[in-house]
């Protein structure tokens, strides 16, 4: 009789298990794929949370090799939907007391809207959100957490918010109005500059490299683009890998079988 009880306890465990490896999730991580010198985890997590999609892959589109130009940029980025753009930016800068510190920052932008290149009369053209509650971009500090969104509001300077990205056959990734985030048509130098984005605190202190409305320049080290999609957070174990568990609940219910059939 305990023989017996055992043998069942043991092939209802067996079929527990083949049965919640088969059905259960399992989370899977965010990836990046294709590489990346500019994320890591930790980074990569730090933009989830500012999307506010959950888990994320991103896939590297395009990264700045020697000689690279605007021109390659857009080839690698033109249509194809939202992305990431980061870079690795240093400089100098000169306080309000007169002292000069140097700086070295990963900073970028989120474009919800695809890139592209055209161009009115030469000139390069603006994606414009006037509707402020579509206004989901926003530009970054990485090393520094810092986070500037789209302005919502017009203010006595005009509806700079609207003005989300521009376009330009001859400028690199570029955010906002005059520019909030420019990279140029070498995509070695850009500046920074207080206007189109904020994160509502002083300007003078908190813009995205110490903040101001007078551009501050620096040096573009490494450049990378990511195209965006959300990550399979559910997945269920592969049928291969489950396989020998329920091989092995399926013979121990048929020596059960035939055991209770030799008592008899």
């Amino acid at each position: 009789m305990m023989n017996k009880e055992l043998t069942m306890a043991s092939v209802n465990i067996a079929l527990a298990i083949t049965v919640g490896a088969l059905l259960s999730p399992s989370a899977q991580a965010s990836t990046i794929i294709g590489g990346s010198t500019l994320l890591n985890s930790a980074s990569l997590t730090q933009l989830e949370g500012w999307l506010g999609e959950g888990q994320l892959d991103l896939t590297n589109i395009f990264t700045k090799q020697k000689g690279s130009a605007s021109t390659d940029f857009h080839a690698a980025a033109d249509g194809k939907g939202r992305t990431f753009s980061l870079m690795q930016v240093s400089g100098t800068k000169t306080l309000t007391d007169g002292t000069t510190i140097n700086f070295s920052n990963v900073v970028g932008g989120y474009n919800p809207q695809s890139w592209n290149s055209k161009t009115v009369n030469s000139v390069g053209s603006y994606n414009l959100v006037p509707n402020p509650s579509q206004r989901t971009a926003f530009i970054f500090n990485i090393t520094d957490n810092a986070l500037f969104r789209e302005d919502h509001g017009p203010d006595n300077h005009g509806d700079n918010g609207s003005y989300q990205t521009f376009n330009d056959p001859s400028y690199g990734p570029t955010f906002g109005n005059g520019y909030d985030l420019f990279s140029n048509h070498s995509l070695t130098f850009g500046f920074t500059r207080t206007i189109a984005y904020t994160n509502d605190m002083p300007p003078d202190k908190f813009g995205l490299l110490f903040g101001s409305d007078i551009p501050l320049g620096f040096i573009i080290g490494d450049l990378e683009v990511f195209t965006i999609s959300p990550s399979e957070e559910v997945s269920s174990v592969p049928l291969p890998a489950a396989l020998p568990l329920m091989s092995s609940a399926l013979g121990l219910f048929g020596l059960g079988a035939m055991r209770r059939r030799n008592k008899s």
